[in-house]
């Protein structure tokens, strides 16, 4: 039997376009026909708590060091979030994907995944501070890509963000915009990660 390429009925949050784009070198839309198979006739906890246990599997790949298992898990967990329309987690699920392929050297996809996270996060209203923390990893991937001028404009948001919402400043966030800054400033083009 040949396998179903057809795309998968995608929850209403998801477009077309969002397949097309945001999707591309991942796998996430063969969790998402695998999840919803399994969700089928399911209510919304029975799915949540798959997509936690998906999630903590995803934490012990990452923790053994196995990337690949860990986008696995965490695909897994996003598509369940999806389907139970628990969309902050899922924004937050989505980020640890895009830190995922970060951690692969794999910036064009984390870029493409921390926007939409991002745009989640403000559609749903999520807290300041995990809207902070996508503009920082936006801004580390456009870095990494040598998009130096709009990585520090992330960053200069992410340190806004982060002062406007009472946490003061993030030492990781100012380390990288100084790092950012510096390239700038040397005229330095070719793209790299900021330290941790």
């Amino acid at each position: 039997m040949g396998r179903n390429t057809a795309p998968p009925q995608l929850p209403k949050h998801i477009s077309q376009k969002d397949v097309e784009g945001v999707w591309a070198g991942t796998p996430f839309l063969d969790a998402m026909r695998f999840a919803q198979l399994m969700s089928q006739g399911k209510d919304k906890t029975f799915i949540s708590a798959g997509a936690n246990e998906a999630f903590d599997m995803a934490r012990v790949a990452r923790e053994s060091g196995n990337t690949d298992a860990m986008i696995r898990g965490l695909c897994h967990a996003l598509a369940l979030r999806l389907i139970a329309a628990d969309y902050l987690d899922a924004a937050t699920t989505l980020g640890n994907l895009a830190m995922a392929y970060e951690q692969k050297g794999e910036f064009h996809i984390a870029l493409r995944l921390q926007r939409y996270a991002l745009s989640m996060k403000l559609e749903f209203q999520g807290l300041p501070e995990t809207i902070a923390r996508s503009h920082w990893l936006i801004g580390r991937a456009r870095a990494a890509l040598g998009e130096f001028d709009a990585a520090r404009q992330d960053l200069e948001t992410a340190a806004k963000v982060y002062r406007e919402c009472g946490l003061g400043e993030n030492p990781k966030v100012m380390s990288n915009l100084q790092w950012v800054k510096r390239k700038i400033a040397s005229g330095d083009t070719a793209g790299s990660l900021p330290p941790l």
